[in-house]
C-alpha cells in the first residue's frame, strides 16, 4: 500500500483562486414591509376621475394617493391590477413634486415606464405590449428599482430593463381612471443578496435551508481537528434544499459538489417560486449539462451541453441570472448561456435526483459576470448621464472590461470605467481626430478638469475590429489591444465605478465584464487547532503564519526574513509599522533574485520622530533613491503601510492613502520578497504581515478541493493517525499509486511548494518504515506522470 497525505499544498503562478472564510453569512435584506389594500370601486366622490363608466375611455389620472412611507434606495413595488374596461392606472415612485417623479403607466394592453422631469413626461423605453390584455382576474405587477436600473415584471415575466441612475428617493402612490383598478400595493426595501454557508453545524441542525427528507450535515473525524470536517449530504427522487427570499434577483450562486455514484442529477435552482416553478442549471449523467425552465411542473430545455462528471471528484458549479440572461460555469469557466425572462426574482435551491450528493461552500452574491452581445441594440438598458451611456453598478470594483468594437470613422472610441458620477470617472479615448488624434490616452475626469494619466502613440485604423481589454484593479489600470499591452496607470482614484461609453455607437459589437473575487488570506483558512504551535509544535512549520518567513544573514551582516516561495508579477505586502527609534530602519524588499537584498526594489521605512514617517525607494544600479515621501503619522501607535508592485509601477499607501508612486521603464524580474530590520527597538510581529498576490494559489484544503482532479486512488479528508483518528487532513490512498492533478493550466515560471506526510498503517508505527514516496510532478499533461518533471523523494531504492 502507498499513501500520500498532503496537509497543505501551495502552488504559485499567475492567476486567481477564490476561497471563503469558514462561517455562515446570511444577509436577509431589509425586512420592512408596508401593505395597504384599497378597493377602488363605486365610492361616489372618492376621485372625480372615477366617475366615468367602466366601459368608456377615461382621461389619464392626475391625483395620487400615497403610502405613508417614502421609498429610497433599492426596492420592489408591487400591486395587483384588474381591468373592467378601458382606462389607465399609474403606480408612481420617486415622487418629489408634480413636476419631478416616475410612474408606471398601466393600460389594458400595454405597460410603460415614464419619467416626469421639469414638468415634461417622456417614456424611458417603448411601451411593452401585453400578449393578452388585462382582465377582471387580478394580475401582479412588480416594479424593481435598483441603483442603476428599473425593471418591470408582469405575470411573472421580465418585460423591461431600463438604465437609470436617479437615486429614486421619494413618495410612492397610485392613481386610476376608467376601468382600471390597483389593489394591495406593497413596498419592499431590498439589499443585494449576500449568503454563504459551509455547513459547520451539528447534523440535526437544519440551518437556513428548507429541505426535503434525507438531507443532513455530515462530519469527518473531530471537526475541531479537521482540515474540512463538514459537508451537506443531499438525496431524493427528486430532492431539494431551498434558501433565500422571494425578492432576491440578479445574483450568482456558487456551490461545490461531488457525486458518490455514476448515475443521477444534480443542480442549482434560481428564482425558485415553488417545486413546480423555477429556473435551473442541471447536470445529469445521462442528459449532460442543461439550463432549464420549469413552469407548472413542465421542464423546457434552454441550452444543453454533453458532459459527464467523475464520481467522487469535487466540482465548483456556478450559475448566474442577470436581466434574464443565464450563465453556467464549472470550475470558473463559462460553459452554457441562455436567455429566459421567467419569474424575475426568487429563492435559491440545491437540487438532486439520486443518492449521495455532497455540497460545500455555497455562496450567493450579486452577479459578477456582465455580458451584452449587442449593446447598441439594447441601448435602452444603458443609462444616459451627461452624454455617457452607462451600465453596471457604481459599487463595481476590481474587474476586467472587454470590448469588441469595429469603429467605422476617424472619431474613434471612448470607453468609460470607474464611473462614480458625471464628473468623476476614467475615459480611454482612441481615434484619428479630435483632442487625442494619433494617440491613445487614459483621462481622469475630476470635476471640470480632465487630466491625462497615461499616453501612448495611436495606431488606430477605421474599419478594423479590435478587442480592447481594460484591467481595473484598486489603484491600477492597464489597457491591452488585441492582446498587447498598450497603456497603464497607477492612480489612487481607481477605486470603484460603473462602465460605459462616450458615446455608445454601432461600432461597439460586444461587451463583457468579469468581476474578480479576492481570495481570503491563507492564514485565515487553517483550522484554529492547527495554528496552536505551543500545543502542536510539529505543525508550526506549515500552520503558523510566522513560519512563512525564513531568517537569513545577508552579506551586509543584517538579518533578512525571506518569504517562502516565489512571487511573480504583481504583489503587495501590508506591514503594521511600529513606533521606531530614530536610528532604526525597516526595509521591505520586492522582486529580488535569490536571497540577495541588493537585487530587488527596497522600500526604506524610518520614523525619524514618533509623529513622522519617511519613505525612500531604492533600485539596483541607481545612485540615489528613485522616489521618496515624508508624512505625519500618529505618534503613539503603529500605522498600516502597504507596499506594492503593480505592472511597471511601485506604489506605497499609508492607511489607504497613496504617498509614493514610481514607474520603472525596465522593471526587475525577480520573484523573492523579504523584510530587513536594522538598529535597535524594531518590534515587528511577522504574523501580522500580510502578503497578497493574484499569482499564488494557496491550498490548505479548508474548502472543498474543487481545483484538484483525482486520477488514481481515493482522495478525501481522512485521519492520519490510527491511534488518534480525530486528526484529519486531505490525503490519498491506493494499493499502488495515489495520484491527483491540479485542474488549472500553468504557463511560464512556476514554483510548487507542499507539505506532506505518510499515513499510519494498521500496524503501529509502520508508516515510519514503509512509506517514503511523497512525489510531485510539474509541467505535466494532467494524465501521464512521465509527461513532465517528476521529483521523486527516496527514488527506487527508497532509502534515506
Amino acid at each position: 500500500m502507498s499513501f500520500a497525505a498532503p496537509k497543505r499544498v501551495v502552488t504559485r503562478r499567475q492567476g486567481q483562486a477564490g476561497v471563503l472564510p469558514k462561517k455562515t453569512r446570511y444577509n436577509r435584506g431589509i425586512m420592512r414591509m408596508r401593505v395597504t389594500r384599497w378597493t377602488i370601486a363605486v365610492l361616489a366622490g372618492l376621485w372625480a376621475c372615477l366617475a366615468a363608466p367602466p366601459s368608456s375611455a377615461a382621461a389619464a389620472p392626475s391625483t395620487y394617493r400615497f403610502l405613508e412611507e417614502d421609498a429610497e434606495g433599492a426596492f420592489d413595488l408591487s400591486a395587483a391590477v384588474r381591468a373592467t374596461g378601458e382606462g389607465e392606472a399609474r403606480l408612481c415612485f420617486g415622487y418629489r413634486s408634480p413636476k419631478d417623479h416616475y410612474y408606471l403607466r398601466v393600460r389594458p394592453r400595454e405597460l410603460a415606464l415614464v419619467r416626469v422631469e421639469n414638468g415634461k413626461a417622456r417614456e424611458l423605453a417603448p411601451p411593452s405590449k401585453l400578449s393578452a390584455p388585462l382582465g377582471r382576474t387580478p394580475t401582479e405587477l412588480v416594479l424593481k428599482r435598483r441603483a442603476e436600473k428599473l425593471s418591470l415584471l408582469c405575470r411573472g415575466l421580465l418585460l423591461q430593463v431600463v438604465g437609470d441612475l436617479d437615486p429614486g428617493a421619494g413618495k410612492v402612490g397610485v392613481a386610476t381612471s376608467g376601468g382600471l383598478q390597483l389593489e394591495a400595493p406593497r413596498l419592499q426595501p431590498v439589499e443585494p443578496p449576500a449568503f454563504a454557508d459551509d455547513f459547520m453545524r451539528e447534523p440535526n441542525e437544519t440551518g437556513p435551508w428548507e429541505a426535503t427528507v434525507g438531507w443532513t450535515t455530515t462530519t469527518v473525524g473531530d471537526t475541531s481537528k479537521s482540515a474540512n470536517g463538514f459537508f451537506y449530504r443531499g438525496t431524493g427522487n427528486p430532492g431539494r434544499a431551498v434558501t433565500g427570499f422571494e425578492f432576491w434577483d440578479d445574483y450568482v450562486v456558487h456551490a461545490s459538489f461531488k457525486a458518490a455514484q455514476e448515475e443521477g442529477t444534480v443542480g442549482i435552482g434560481l428564482y425558485f417560486q415553488d417545486p413546480k416553478n423555477y429556473l435551473a442549471l442541471t447536470w445529469s449523467s445521462l442528459r449532460g449539462m442543461q439550463l432549464v425552465r420549469v413552469r407548472h411542473g413542465s421542464p423546457h430545455v434552454l441550452a444543453t451541453k454533453p458532459a459527464a462528471w467523475v464520481p467522487n471528484q469535487w466540482y465548483r458549479l456556478s450559475v448566474q441570472v442577470l436581466d434574464g440572461s443565464l450563465t453556467a460555469m464549472v470550475d470558473g469557466r463559462v460553459c452554457l448561456q441562455a436567455t429566459d425572462a421567467s419569474f424575475g426574482r426568487g429563492k435559491v435551491a440545491l437540487l438532486v435526483d439520486g443518492k449521495e450528493f455532497y455540497f460545500d461552500d455555497v455562496v450567493v452574491k450579486p452577479a459578477t459576470y456582465f455580458h451584452d452581445p449587442a449593446p447598441f441594440t439594447h441601448r435602452v438598458r444603458w443609462a444616459n448621464v451627461g452624454g455617457v451611456q452607462l451600465a453596471g453598478s457604481t459599487a463595481w470594483q476590481d474587474y476586467t472590461l472587454r470590448v469588441r468594437a469595429t469603429p467605422a470613422d476617424r472619431s474613434g472610441l471612448g470607453i468609460v470605467f470607474g464611473w462614480r458620477g458625471p464628473r468623476d470617472y476614467y475615459l480611454l479615448r482612441w481615434g484619428a481626430e479630435g483632442a487625442s488624434a494619433g494617440r491613445k490616452q487614459i483621462l481622469r475626469v475630476n470635476g471640470a478638469k480632465s487630466v491625462v494619466v497615461a499616453d501612448a502613440a495611436g495606431g488606430y485604423r477605421p474599419g478594423q475590429t479590435y478587442t480592447i481589454e481594460t484591467t481595473f484593479r484598486p489603484g491600477y489600470a492597464a489597457v491591452s489591444i488585441n492582446g498587447k499591452r498598450a497603456l497603464e496607470t497607477a492612480d489612487p482614484g481607481l477605486t470603484h465605478g460603473a462602465i460605459g461609453f462616450k458615446p455608445l455607437s454601432r461600432a461597439v459589437r460586444e461587451v463583457t465584464v468579469a468581476l474578480y473575487e479576492e481570495p481570503t488570506p491563507p492564514e485565515e483558512e487553517s483550522t484554529k487547532e492547527f495554528t496552536n504551535s505551543d500545543a502542536h509544535p510539529d505543525m508550526a512549520e506549515w500552520a503558523n503564519p510566522a513560519k512563512a518567513w525564513i531568517a537569513r544573514q545577508a552579506a551586509t551582516g543584517e538579518r533578512v526574513h525571506w518569504r517562502k516561495g516565489d512571487y511573480y508579477g504583481d504583489v503587495s505586502v501590508q506591514i503594521p509599522v511600529p513606533v521606531l527609534n530614530p536610528n532604526a530602519r525597516l526595509n521591505a524588499i520586492l522582486a529580488a533574485s535569490g536571497e540577495n537584498p541588493g537585487t530587488g526594489y527596497t522600500f526604506q521605512v524610518r520614523r525619524p520622530a514618533p509623529d513622522k514617517l519617511a519613505l525612500q525607494l531604492l533600485r539596483p544600479a541607481a545612485t540615489k533613491p528613485v522616489a521618496a515621501a515624508a508624512t505625519a503619522v500618529p505618534a503613539d501607535k503603529p500605522v498600516s503601510l502597504t507596499l506594492a508592485r503593480q505592472g511597471s509601477y511601485l506604489v506605497a499607501d499609508l492607511e489607504g492613502k497613496r504617498i509614493l508612486k514610481f514607474r520603472d521603464a525596465t522593471p526587475l524580474d525577480g520573484s523573492r520578497l523579504g523584510i530587513e530590520t536594522t538598529g535597535d527597538g524594531v518590534n515587528l510581529d511577522l504574523r501580522t504581515v500580510q502578503v497578497k498576490s493574484r499569482n499564488v494559489y494557496d491550498y490548505t484544503f479548508h474548502d472543498a478541493p474543487t481545483d484538484w482532479q483525482p486520477q488514481y486512488g481515493v482522495w478525501e479528508v481522512t485521519n492520519r493517525w490510527s491511534c488518534s483518528p480525530g486528526w484529519s487532513w486531505f490525503g490519498g490512498r491506493s494499493e499502488r499509486l495515489a495520484v491527483i492533478w491540479n485542474k488549472r493550466r500553468f504557463t511560464g515560471d512556476l514554483v510548487l511548494e507542499y507539505y506532506a506526510a505518510p499515513k499510519m498503517d494498521a500496524v503501529p508505527e509502520a508508516y515510519e518504515l514503509r512509506f517514503r514516496d511523497l512525489n510531485a510532478t510539474i509541467c505535466g499533461d494532467g494524465k501521464r506522470l512521465n509527461s513532465g518533471y517528476s521529483f521523486i523523494i527516496g527514488g527506487w531504492g527508497n532509502t534515506k
